[in-house]
């Protein structure tokens, strides 16, 4: 399993405990949170594909994350072009059904 270390200057340790009790803990739920965004777009976007083209739906989220087979953000989007918005870090991108 992947582990993910965030560094932090002094003075944005104090600025993170000015707006929460424990920072650790509050990184933790907003990483938590973005990926629950995510699996549940992901997932959205399989369920949509499999009415759209008259397949089984698969209900096990874990297996239907894993076995989807659209393209990764880096596949489709140039890293020059990701321009994440600090203030909505949970947006979803847009995506179009294509015919396949």
């Amino acid at each position: 399993m992947p582990s993910y270390t965030v560094t932090l200057s002094d003075a944005e340790l104090r600025a993170m405990e000015h707006v929460c009790v424990e920072p650790e803990q509050w990184i933790q739920n907003a990483f938590s949170h973005r990926i629950m965004t995510a699996i549940t777009g992901l997932s959205d976007i399989e369920m949509a594909k499999a009415m759209k083209y008259q397949k089984p739906i698969i209900t096990d989220r874990d297996l239907l994350i894993k076995s989807s087979n659209e393209p990764s953000m880096a596949e489709w989007l140039p890293e020059k072009d990701y321009k994440p918005n600090p203030d909505d870090p949970f947006r979803l991108p847009v995506i179009k059904l294509a015919d396949r």
